[in-house]
């Protein structure tokens, strides 16, 4: 049994622990802290069973009659319980550690009709949100929403992802004040750290308009449903996107219609699917006293001139360099899949004026170590889609050659150390979090015919990221493309520029 954490805990009554003759604990803390944790670990399968402080738990040791070499008792078993709950016997070879900390808030979601599980994409169903935090300030209690499912993939999997809709900007926790939320689902991340991580990156290289998020526990009518990411919805506004939304606009590109409503063309250059995201046309078009349709025209045209300028081997003239080193860069180092199609690529101007800008950043799921398509490690563009086709031609350019390699050496000393120190944060304060949600989604076989891992392995899933990050770093800087384009040497491109 480890008992390195046990210095953090008062200790009443008589006890034996790591040699010192006793029979039992009663845990509190000297600080703030509201949970005991007790971690388990058997062959790197890990689990947790927490205890409200205030709940009085107590751990009552039992020994089978064994002595050690210098005669002390060993305990082969202990029994948990508290004023709340019944005690539970549990192997003591196990106990992996024990600690008293902070948990993650709880979001508890309760719909007017009686359900366990929201089931449409579509369809809103009214209720009322509480959020629940150890430090009584944030709590928030009832405040009527809707809430309905989202995403594509996603959807199918059996822990749903979520879109939260307000009548008024609320307050939550951490995050802006907004009328919309998103619920990240992250189920087939087994750190739940990879969008996170990605933000993070694109904080560290200063990129505007980066998601907030804040890890919490999901209460569905009573129902736990798991770790969640609580996030913002991606749109034009304070919230997000900060520009004006009767002059600028919010494009995502796709390699085919990510849903059948709104406005959505294909590009006559590299037939990509283009989509607006965001502003509403109808009400912007009524203010410029024009139709949506009209109004739409506009801006297709406005982006196929933006086409044109990357097939004709021009395009810083109409998209802004820098924001797209960044953006390739947290693509990269993240080795996401869902890049090259495209899926889940933003970008937005300030007015029809402005340069064509790449961000914000979203969706990681399949991106760093996912088992699937990135072990072993792979280069960015890997396949001949539309979308592939146009980063491939704007990634060829010199002046994005010579740029991304300045910049990626800076991210490299300056800011690398910073994401991995970030990781490490993060695991801790949402490990508790996180070894629930293995409980409760375990690791399963042949999803997707794919080996999908849980939070079941949630330290050894944490180091094998961070390993996998610096692994991906040095394979960056020191391949002829930067892993970006298969088979090319781009950094013969800037030998060619200093000559």
């Amino acid at each position: 049994m480890k008992s390195n954490s046990l210095s953090s805990i008062f200790i009443a009554g008589p006890l034996l622990l790591s040699g010192i003759s006793i029979s039992a604990i009663e845990v509190r803390s000297n600080s703030d802290s509201r949970w005991l944790d007790i971690y388990f670990n058997n062959d790197s399968i890990q689990w947790v069973r927490s205890y409200m402080l205030n709940d009085y738990p107590t751990l009552e040791f039992e020994t089978s009659n064994l002595t050690g070499e210098d005669g002390s008792i060993l305990y082969d078993h202990f029994k948990i319980s508290s004023s709340t709950s019944e005690p539970s016997d549990v192997d003591i070879d196990d106990l992996e550690n024990i600690g008293v900390g902070h948990h993650v808030l709880r979001l508890h979601i309760d719909t007017d009709k009686a359900m366990n599980d929201i089931t449409s994409k579509s369809k809103y169903e009214h209720g009322r949100l509480s959020v629940e935090s150890d430090f009584g300030s944030e709590n928030i209690v009832n405040i009527p929403m809707n809430i309905r499912g989202r995403g594509n993939t996603s959807w199918r999997w059996p822990k749903k992802p979520y879109r939260l809709k307000f009548d008024y900007k609320v307050s939550l926790p951490g995050l802006r004040p907004a009328k919309n939320f998103v619920l990240l689902a992250n189920y087939i991340d087994d750190t739940l750290l990879r969008n996170s991580v990605a933000f993070e990156a694109g904080r560290l290289l200063g990129m505007p308009f980066n998601f907030s998020s804040i890890p919490v526990d999901v209460y569905f009518n009573g129902i736990y449903k798991g770790a969640y990411q609580l996030t913002e919805k991606i749109a034009i506004g304070n919230q997000l996107v900060d520009i004006d939304k009767y002059k600028g606009i919010l494009w995502e590109l796709a390699a085919r219609p990510q849903g059948e409503e709104g406005y959505i063309y294909t590009t006559p250059g590299y037939q990509m699917y283009l989509s607006v995201k965001d502003p509403d046309f109808a009400e912007v078009a009524y203010a410029n006293k024009m139709t949506p349709e009209e109004l739409f025209l506009i801006w297709q045209e406005d982006y196929n001139e933006i086409e044109n300028h990357v097939i004709n081997g021009i395009p810083w003239e109409v998209i802004d360099l820098d924001d797209f080193v960044n953006y390739i860069i947290v693509q990269n180092l993240s080795c996401n899949y869902d890049f090259s199609f495209p899926f889940s690529v933003f970008a937005y101007k300030n007015d029809i004026t402005d340069k064509l800008h790449f961000g914000p950043l979203w969706d990681f799921d399949k991106g760093f170590n996912y088992s699937q398509f990135n072990t072993p490690h792979r280069h960015l563009i890997y396949m001949t889609t539309p979308g592939a086709l146009m980063f491939t031609d704007m990634i060829r350019h010199p002046d994005f050659v010579k740029a991304y390699d300045k910049k990626w050496r800076e991210f490299t000393e300056m800011h690398l150390p910073k994401l991995l120190e970030y990781i490490d944060s993060q695991a801790q304060i949402i490990k508790a979090s996180a070894l629930a949600d293995g409980q409760t989604y375990p690791n399963s076989t042949n999803y997707d015919n794919m080996e999908r891992l849980s939070c079941e392995t949630f330290d050894k899933s944490v180091e094998m990221l961070k390993e996998w990050i610096i692994e991906q770093a040095e394979l960056i800087s020191n391949d002829p493309s930067f892993l970006l384009l298969k088979n090319e040497d781009l950094r013969s491109e800037i030998e060619l520029i200093e000559e």
